[in-house]
């Protein structure tokens, strides 16, 4: 038992023993009078032990199941051992094809880094695999952190909303890992901070380790690389957040293509395992991992189900998905929302005169495994998909149709709100744009700030000026000519347009 739940029910045993007692004192030869008023004592102490032990416990269970459903827990609502995770897939390893006989993955071929990476997650605590799509990252952290830290209790956030209560998870515990696949699922508002991490570091003793992967695509964002410059899709305050995490980590790179090292270690590997030997034919085109999680399989299936009377709907649903995770939204969506986004693809690439499939069998098709390993959308229950990452790297970075825009704003989280306002006014998308941060408005001030630039980059100067007039009036009569918020506005109408509104 641990000891936090020790004390409260040592709490409940009082108040039983505190009853027993005053129960036992009314059989004593002592006065009615003394035993009664023993009893009566008892019984008030008793009640307020037992009301303090349910409060607490409730707390307790409170706290519980909020956490549960932030942060990943087993069956009886516990952060799992490390040890206890036996299936690498649920952590973010991508499955192989099925073979009979054989595991649902192949045997872990020992990486060129992994004596590296093994000797900097116990010294640096906080360590960051970075390749491509497919490299072999969570693999690779996976059974490092099996082989280092196998009596850890593992946390690791279900979404970018999950990142504040996982910190505090791994604070609560004696020894964790905080596991971060995909860390960029977990930067910008409302996720994972500079501080939380630094939090985690600055603990004494080195029993709580953070591991993460991310694509390198990704991390040049945040670093200010040459995707920035590409498609510079989100806000300067998500990038800021997000490098003030990622300027605290130990980078270690992972390279898609594998060396002659670790291909002649494959070929030991592959004696026993089909998979590994059909692998390492491909190994002059393909990364090893890449090639067994049927990366260039699926792609290869997608470009060609554009073909007229092929899947060119299931396509155009798969592209939605992958414009979703462009655009700042990396969690499964529904599936309406993926049928209103992709009309606009569809009808981009030819609309009727592709003879389009029904909507059951573009579904079906786009979820159907590929070999038996991944598909282009990746169910999660609730009718709600993924796109497959490997995807994300291999489009054209061009802008993403507004109707699409429009159809991931119905359906954005705050958080996610202001990365999609960006990537629409991004792409000139201004009507887009001005929706997603107008919801925002009423949530964060930057909202207000952001419509205003949009406002002003669709509709010129004097619009811009008329919507930052009308916001300070309307801040002073709801909350006051003194307030932070109206003076802000004031202050921004100043700026811009040289005076203050009359009161």
């Amino acid at each position: 038992m641990q000891p936090g739940r020790r004390w409260r029910w040592l709490l409940v045993a009082t108040g039983c023993l505190v009853v027993g007692l005053g129960a036992a004192l009314t059989k004593l030869p002592v006065p009615a009078a003394v035993s009664s008023a023993l009893a009566a004592a008892g019984l008030v102490v008793a009640g307020f032990w037992s009301t303090r032990a349910a409060a607490v416990l409730k707390s307790r269970d409170d706290r519980t199941e909020s956490r549960v459903a932030l942060v990943r827990s087993d069956h009886r609502g516990r952060l799992p051992l490390v040890r206890e995770l036996d299936d690498p897939v649920k952590l973010g390893v991508h499955p192989a094809a099925p073979v009979d006989g054989v595991h649902r993955l192949p045997a872990f071929v020992h990486r060129d880094v992994m004596s590296r990476l093994e000797t900097l997650m116990r010294q640096e605590r906080f360590v960051l695999l970075v390749g491509e799509s497919t490299a072999g990252k969570s693999r690779a952290a996976y059974e490092a952190v099996r082989t280092l830290f196998p009596g850890h209790r593992l946390v690791e956030p279900t979404g970018r909303d999950g990142a504040a209560a996982a910190v505090q998870a791994v604070l609560g515990c004696s020894r964790a890992v905080l596991w971060l696949d995909d860390i960029e699922r977990l930067l910008g508002e409302g996720g994972l901070t500079g501080a939380g991490v630094s939090s985690i570091l600055s603990d004494k003793g080195d029993r709580k380790v953070i591991v993460a992967t991310m694509r390198s695509e990704e991390y040049s964002y945040f670093c200010g690389g040459p995707a920035a410059v590409v498609d510079p899709v989100r806000s300067r305050e998500m990038v800021r957040q997000g490098w003030d995490v990622l300027r605290l980590a130990t980078r270690v790179d992972l390279e898609r293509s594998w060396s002659w090292h670790e291909l002649s270690r494959a070929r030991e590997a592959g004696a026993n395992d089909p998979r590994i030997t059909e692998a390492l034919a491909q190994a002059d085109q393909f990364g090893i991992s890449e090639y067994l999680a049927a990366g260039p399989q699926l792609l290869a299936r997608w470009r060609d189900a554009w073909a007229p009377g092929a899947h060119p709907r299931g396509a155009a649903l798969v592209l939605a998905a992958v414009d979703a995770r462009r655009a700042g939204i990396h969690r499964p969506l529904p599936a309406e929302t993926l049928v209103r986004a992709h009309e606009a693809y569809l009808r981009e690439r030819g609309g009727a005169r592709l003879r389009p499939e029904s909507l059951d069998d573009a579904f079906a098709w786009a979820g159907t495994p590929v070999r038996g390993t991944s598909s282009l959308l990746l169910p999660d229950g609730d009718d709600t998909h993924i796109a497959f990452d490997y995807l994300i790297d291999a489009v054209e970075r061009e802008a993403i149709p507004g109707e699409a825009l429009a159809a991931f704003i119905t359906t954005a989280t705050v958080e996610e709100m202001n990365d999609v306002g960006h990537a629409a006014w991004t792409w000139h998308r201004y009507d887009e744009a001005e929706s997603a941060f107008e919801r925002l408005s009423g949530i964060h001030q930057d909202g207000r700030g952001n419509r205003g630039y949009v406002i002003g980059a669709r509709d010129g100067f004097e619009e811009h000026r008329r919507f930052l007039s009308r916001t300070a009036l309307e801040l002073e009569a709801v909350l006051g000519a003194q307030h932070e918020e109206t003076l802000d506005a004031k202050l921004s109408l100043v700026w811009h347009a040289g005076r203050v509104p009359c009161a």
